[in-house]
């Protein structure tokens, strides 16, 4: 595992072959239960892949690690980089993943 992700960004469909060297996939959603179940999809087909970053309409970013931990962060510049470093390395105190906590909160606000 590098600590320089290749982020793909998937417009439309998982190209599997596009998408095979992959740390983190990228994509748009506008709703966040059928992005969750996207990025299911993509860790069950793709063996390599450690975070998927669903962006939201409301210019926030839900990523979602191989081990299903749920996080925010505000979209910019880096931000996913930044987010997987921290997962990457385990650096909770750096890290934008909320653990348990976070995923209750994200099934209430998503009902």
């Amino acid at each position: 595992m590098s600590l320089e992700p290749v982020v793909v960004s998937v417009n439309g469909g998982l190209d599997l072959r596009a998408c095979a060297c992959a740390d983190v996939l990228s994509k748009v959603v506008d709703v966040v239960d059928q992005g969750l179940a996207w990025a299911e999809q993509a860790f069950s087909r793709l063996p390599g892949l450690a975070l998927v970053a669903l962006r939201l309409p409301d210019n926030r970013i839900l990523l979602m690690s191989v081990d299903r931990q749920l996080g925010f962060v505000e979209d910019g510049d880096g931000v996913i980089e930044r987010a997987y470093l921290g997962w990457a390395t385990g650096d909770r105190a750096h890290s934008s993943f909320g653990g348990p906590a976070l995923s209750t909160r994200l099934r209430s606000r998503s009902a």
